[in-house]
C-alpha cells in the first residue's frame, strides 16, 4: 500500500520549488499534529509534559523518516530518468 502524498511529476528531471514547499508543509503538519495530540493526551491524563514530549519527538522522527524517504525516492527517480536518456 503506497501512502506517499507527494510524488514528483514525471516530466520534470529536477524537483520544482513547489515540490519543496509541499514537502515542508507536510513535515510541519506531521510535527504539529504529534505535538497537539500529546498535549491533549497530557491534559486528559494529567501527565504533563511527558506525552507532549513523546508526541513531539515521535512525530519529528516520523517527519525525518518521510523526508529521507522522499529524497531517496526523488534521487532514485532522477537516476532512473538519466539512464533512459
Amino acid at each position: 500500500m503506497n501512502l506517499n502524498l507527494i510524488s514528483m511529476p514525471k516530466e520534470h528531471s529536477s524537483p520544482s520549488l513547489g515540490w519543496y514547499g509541499i514537502l515542508a508543509f507536510e513535515l510541519g503538519w506531521i510535527v504539529a499534529a504529534g505535538s497537539l495530540l500529546g498535549y491533549y493526551a497530557d491534559q486528559y491524563f494529567g501527565t504533563s509534559p511527558w506525552l507532549t514530549a513523546i508526541g513531539s519527538v515521535g512525530s519529528a522522527a516520523g517527519a525525518l523518516y518521510r523526508l529521507i524517504a522522499g529524497l531517496s525516492r526523488m534521487s532514485h527517480e532522477k537516476n532512473h530518468h538519466d539512464r533512459e536518456d
